[in-house]
């Protein structure tokens, strides 16, 4: 089942949590500069890093492009939640927001027809 990642309002943090069954330390970081998210993948622990510096871009599918065993059983999303059309930043990213991030595992990518992208 789809799952939302709840996230914080912080410009840079990390937190553990659980995608398809298996525990991951997401690091997410705000760039003032050119006013994007990032994110790395790693183990609990830190010490295996899986993906590093995805930028975090509306209706896509964030980690499909890799291949990486520990994520084979589904791909995070960033989700366009609203009308808005503001673009994605600091403000508008997170729980109850205009954007947020999703788990979505492989079975129903299939059964939904999501293949990279998802268009809204």
């Amino acid at each position: 089942m789809a799952s939302s990642i709840i996230l914080r309002d912080d410009a840079y943090y990390s937190q553990i949590v659980s995608l398809s069954n298996s525990l991951f330390k997401l690091t997410l970081k705000f760039n003032s500069v050119n006013q994007s998210w990032y994110l790395d993948i790693s183990s609990v622990s830190g010490r295996e890093k899986y993906l590093t510096g995805i930028m975090i871009v509306p209706n896509q599918n964030l980690t499909g492009r890799y291949i990486v065993d520990e994520l084979s059983e589904g791909n995070l999303y960033c989700v366009k939640n609203s009308n808005t059309k503001e673009p994605l930043g600091f403000s508008n990213f997170g729980n109850n927001k205009d954007y947020r991030l999703y788990w979505i595992p492989s079975n129903e990518e299939r059964e939904l027809g999501i293949n990279e992208l998802i268009q809204l």
